[in-house]
Formats: structure tokens, sequence, C-alpha cells
């Protein structure tokens, strides 16, 4: 779970919570947040596993590569898209 290249992974979830793709600034804004949010977990490892905890008691499947700051990171952003005002008062 890398936010270099991976706006199939922003768009796909824009298809999910949106039914729609992300647009250029959306992209590179979310992956900008993605990058900061994989930093700052990478040097808070304990602040990585209190983000996870909540998808760990969910089971949430997660690449058996990615580390707990990549999927704490991408957690982050999904947060960000599921609270959009788009997302939750879309007519």
């Amino acid at each position: 779970i890398q936010p270099e290249g991976n706006a199939a992974a922003i768009d796909q979830l824009f298809r999910a919570a949106l039914a729609r793709d992300a647009n250029e600034i959306e992209q590179q804004t979310l992956a900008k947040y993605w990058l900061a949010e994989r930093t700052r977990y990478q040097g808070n490892p304990a602040a990585a596993l209190e983000n996870l905890k909540l998808s760990e008691s969910l089971s949430l499947p997660w690449p058996a590569e990615s580390t707990p700051a990549q999927r704490a990171a991408f957690s982050s952003v999904c947060r960000v898209v599921l609270n959009l005002h788009e997302t939750l008062y879309r007519p």
C-alpha cells in the first residue's frame, strides 16, 4: 500500500464511496496526505497500531507485505474520503 503511483487505489476508494473517480486535484491532494501520514506513522509505530485497532477487530484483509505504517496511512486516507461532504450528504 504505497501512495506513490497509486492513483488506482484512490480511484477505487472514490468509486466505492462516491461512485466516481477522483479528479486530478483530489488525486494529488490525497497522495500528498497519504505520504505525510505514512511518514508520520513510520516515526510513531505506536500511533499506527492504535489507528489499526478497529480494522484488526473487523478482520479486514491487508496485503501481507504491508506494514502497520502503510496500513494506518491508507486508513487515514479512507477516513478523509468517507468524511467528505459529498459522501455524507449525497442526494
